[in-house]
């Protein structure tokens, strides 16, 4: 994200970029693979790998969640979901802008991304690739109408998203929203 200081010194959110980050904090992580705070669920599989979730259907339903990854720990399907000439990070963009509240951030052995998840399965778009993981017909057909309405849209990215900024105790709340109205 790039932001300004005002004059009168308040923060002003000017554009949001494509990328990851690693969350600054005290704890001395002994692995990479699950964040040290704001997952809802985990579990293990097998092979003790474990899965996580985060996300407001998580914290909400946190039996369903731990379920839900017992499932994805005993197998997931790859399915292509992108055509090619798709962007999958610019569908990302448009996706934080306007389904944040029914996005959960889901990791495990096989890599980590944003999707849907429900008690009957889940969806997660890979963080690159044309491809994506899934367990369960009805989070898959929400991500497919997902995909279908952005290209509707125009197949807008970051480009028409902007940043939103939120005083969240000592930090801030960071989320996106469409800067220009979405085509008809």
């Amino acid at each position: 994200m790039t932001a300004k200081v005002g004059e009168g010194h308040e923060l002003k959110g000017l554009a949001l970029a494509q990328g990851g980050y690693v969350e600054m904090h005290g704890a001395d992580l002994g692995q990479w693979t699950v964040p040290p705070r704001g997952v809802d669920a985990r579990a293990q599989d097998d092979q003790g790998a474990t899965w996580w979730i985060a996300g407001a259907w998580a914290k909400e339903h946190p039996a369903d969640a731990e379920n839900l990854l017992a499932r994805l720990a005993d197998g997931v399907r790859t399915v292509r979901v992108f055509e090619d000439g798709d962007d999958p990070a610019e569908f990302r963009a448009w996706l934080y802008a306007t389904h944040p509240s029914e996005l959960v951030v889901l990791g495990g052995p096989q890599g980590f991304g944003i999707g849907v998840a429900d008690a009957a399965g889940a969806f997660l778009f890979r963080p690159v690739g044309l491809d994506a993981l899934t367990i369960g017909t009805p989070a898959e057909s929400t991500a497919r109408e997902w995909v279908q309405e952005w290209r509707t849209a125009g197949c807008p990215g970051w480009a028409q998203v902007r940043p939103v900024l939120r005083r969240e105790g000592s930090g801030w709340q960071v989320r996106a929203e469409r800067s220009e109205p979405a085509h008809s």
